[in-house]
């Protein structure tokens, strides 16, 4: 066996999930289905927990889910703040480009061939900015829609004197499994009496 300066503690990041066969309450001792379970590390930790403590301050806090984040970020949302901006600059551009279209269609009769393959070249242009600005909010609806559609989990952090009481057995374990290694490298006791 090889020895480790530390044991292999669980990370206090608890995800609640719902058991096959119901077990006992960590806290209280009644029979639940609730599980919770550590979100990832290198030691896996797990216990039964009422649902009803996951309500009490005393017991652990809501923290924020990273993976839900992540799944945000992969469909391409943003916040409501930078998304108001956007349109905001859509609706200017799209001003700016009605306003332009707007002189140059009241030019009158006097303009030249080349002004007018240039204002159809500029009308050109809007239409494809129209569509491509369609293509683009079809695209946000539909992240809108896989977001929505994400199942949102909830990652509770433990108070840390509950916390304890869950790394102590993997600290006890770590211990004992040091004591055994260190156990078979010591002389043994003779057994032979003197005479």
């Amino acid at each position: 066996m090889s020895c480790q300066n530390r044991p292999a503690l669980p990370t206090n990041r608890y995800v609640q999930r719902t058991a096959a066969k119901e077990g006992t309450c960590f806290i209280c001792g009644y029979f639940t289905p609730n599980i919770f379970m550590t979100e990832q590390g290198t030691a896996t930790d797990w216990f039964y927990i009422c649902s009803k403590h996951t309500l009490m301050p005393s017991f652990c806090t809501v923290a924020l889910d990273t993976a839900s984040k992540d799944f945000v970020a992969s469909a391409g949302m943003e916040n409501p703040a930078s998304r108001e901006e956007a349109a905001n600059k859509d609706r200017q551009l799209g001003a700016d480009s009605a306003g332009s279209a707007d002189s140059v269609d009241g030019a009158g009769p006097s303009e030249s061939n080349s002004n007018k393959n240039s204002s159809k070249e500029k009308s050109e242009e809007k239409d494809e900015n129209n569509e491509q600005r369609v293509q683009a909010s079809i695209k946000e609806n539909s992240a809108a829609d896989k977001a929505a559609e994400a199942p949102k989990r909830k990652v509770y952090v433990l108070h840390r004197d509950v916390f304890y009481l869950r790394q102590r057995p993997f600290v006890k374990r770590w211990e004992k499994e040091q004591a055994d290694a260190l156990a078979q490298r010591l002389p043994s006791v003779p057994r032979n009496l003197p005479k």
